[in-house]
């Protein structure tokens, strides 16, 4: 076996490979609930990237023996030295800690017999308080401050000649409507399919029902576009998608110049439009924290309403709510403090100068004074 950054399945020692064919193809698949064959091909690829990682690693510490099973190989020692390698390769805490989750899972999969609470929680602490991130800079933004932009957007599209700048801006105009009050995921959005994710309740009211296996946390989610979002969709659906090129050929509801659009591609437009609109790029997952922060603020009741929308735990909602709260408490402060300031301008000016007339100075004109 060669020494690379990861080892391919095809390298694999026989019993890690015997075992990971077992977890794909159960003996007895009634019982075998976490068995692999369930599992996304995205996410097996990513499980078997990260165990040929680690395995990579130890051949070329030279600690792969062929006496030790899958199970027992994850000492601390070699954990720790794992990941401290993977540290100085400057690969993100966020990596680092996915790569430790992704082999804990396949472990348990090729032995669901194993103890492997150590890996998540070395210590009994949370992977984020062993390997701690970076705190990343993001601007909360109101929904209904972008909002604005996205109805400008709208009737931007509707004033439009034919062609394709009409028809990206009712799509763009569409998509951003369905993030910003659904704050549905970008991957789920990706699927949707005419009249199977996107249904018609009358004319002009649409709704959007994602089975357990369309959603990231398989948790099944229905729920109706409000009467703005549902007019933006109508006019995509009827004045620009037919227009697409292959939208006659497809059941994908989202359509680009070369046919449905991909989720990268979909992600660009978020992106794309708030460069356009704030001077700076934001993405889908953007528009989830905006909404719930937005909804955390509005009251703590919607806080918790939004947990159920865009399918999270009460926990995300309510840490979004005392975020946002932490951040417009900063920003009330600054702005109240900017009022006094103002208020008491024309005092302190009064006051400064009776102070220098008293010194017997007339400092009526203050001559700027230019650096050399």
């Amino acid at each position: 076996m060669s020494a690379r950054l990861s080892l391919p399945l095809a390298e694999w020692p026989q019993v890690d490979r015997l075992a990971w064919q077992q977890a794909l193809d159960p003996d007895d698949e009634f019982f075998s609930e976490g068995a692999a064959e369930r599992l996304r091909p995205d996410t097996r690829q990513s499980y078997v990237r990260s165990y040929g990682d680690w395995l990579a690693w130890l051949v070329r510490e030279d600690e792969l023996s062929p006496n030790e099973g899958p199970s027992d190989r994850p000492t601390r020692d070699r954990l720790a030295r794992w990941m401290a390698e993977h540290r100085d390769r400057n690969m993100a805490p966020t990596a680092r800690r996915q790569m430790l989750r992704n082999l804990s899972a396949i472990l348990r999969l090729m032995d669901p017999q194993a103890d492997l609470t150590y890996l998540t929680r070395p210590g009994g602490r949370p992977l984020n308080k062993v390997i701690p991130g970076k705190a990343r800079p993001f601007v909360v933004r109101d929904v209904a401050d972008v909002l604005v932009h996205v109805r400008k957007l709208h009737a931007q599209g509707l004033a439009a000649a034919p062609g394709p700048t009409r028809w990206r801006a009712l799509r763009d105009a569409a998509l951003m409507a369905i993030f910003l009050t659904r704050g549905t995921r970008v991957g789920s959005v990706s699927r949707m399919i005419l009249d199977q994710h996107l249904w018609q309740n009358a004319e002009d009211s649409w709704g959007m029902r994602f089975a357990s296996g369309d959603t990231k946390n398989h948790r099944r989610l229905e729920y109706p576009l409000d009467a703005e979002a549902s007019k933006m969709v109508t006019d995509y659906l009827r004045l620009a998608r037919p227009n697409f090129p292959g939208a006659a050929l497809s059941e994908r509801v989202w359509m680009g110049m070369r046919g449905p659009m991909t989720i990268n591609g979909l992600k660009l437009v978020p992106r794309q439009r708030t460069l356009e609109w704030f001077g700076h790029a934001h993405g889908p997952h953007a528009c989830r924290k905006w909404l719930r922060s937005t909804a955390g603020r509005r009251g703590p009741e919607l806080a918790l309403d939004a947990a159920e929308v865009l399918g999270h735990s009460m926990e995300v909602s309510v840490a979004s709510y005392t975020e946002a709260n932490n951040l417009h408490a900063a920003l009330r402060h600054r702005d109240h403090v900017a009022r006094l300031r103002e208020l008491t301008q024309g005092i302190a000016e009064r006051a400064m100068a009776e102070r220098l007339r008293q010194l017997g100075e007339d400092f009526s004109v203050i001559p700027q004074r230019i650096p050399k």
